[in-house]
């Protein structure tokens, strides 16, 4: 009967007498090995595209939008975009190209501008607004819907423009 209760302790003598196993060596960070790490058989090429007024970031994820200008294209290849009248801008990366089109994602979010503003006398009269990359900033008469000058290079010298546009009526008025 003894040697059943000594059993366990010899055991526990065994167990507190054995070596621990030595600790392991610190972990290295990861690293890029060689065989994994080459130049791409591609230049890298980047691409600017203004789309048309209306199109939306989404449209240029259709491979048929590219159809016209994929041969161009190289696979990983980057396309910046803005729509025409500058309301959203997006990158894309190209991943396949086909005779007749591309498969491109997104690259992070669009931004989203909003470039329309009516200022400063006569806001009422007047649509101080950006109308794209050929007309640039514009003011537009609101009774008749008519651009009265266009092609104003920023904000600022639409604004001004319109300020001495309204002077010049004052004035004219007046002499009247």
């Amino acid at each position: 009967m003894s040697d059943v209760k000594d059993a366990p302790k010899a055991k526990e003598i065994v167990a507190a007498e054995s070596p621990k196993p030595p600790a392991a060596p610190p972990k290295e960070p990861p690293t890029a090995k060689e065989t994994m790490f080459w130049a791409s058989p591609y230049r890298q090429q980047e691409w600017e595209h203004v789309a048309d007024r209306g199109a939306t970031p989404e449209d240029m994820l259709d491979r048929n939008y590219w159809r016209h200008v994929s041969t161009k294209m190289l696979p990983m290849a980057k396309i910046k975009v803005m729509e025409d009248k500058l309301r959203w801008y997006a990158e894309y990366i190209v991943f396949a190209v086909y005779g007749q089109g591309a498969d491109v994602e997104m690259f992070g979010k669009p931004a989203y501008f909003s470039r329309h503003a009516t200022v400063g006398e006569g806001a009422a009269e007047f649509n101080v607004y950006y109308d794209g990359l050929q007309k640039n900033w514009c003011v537009k008469r609101l009774k008749d819907d008519r651009i009265v000058m266009a092609q104003l290079r920023s904000q600022t010298e639409a604004d001004a423009w319109l300020r001495d546009y309204m002077r010049t009526i004052r004035e004219g008025n007046r002499a009247a």
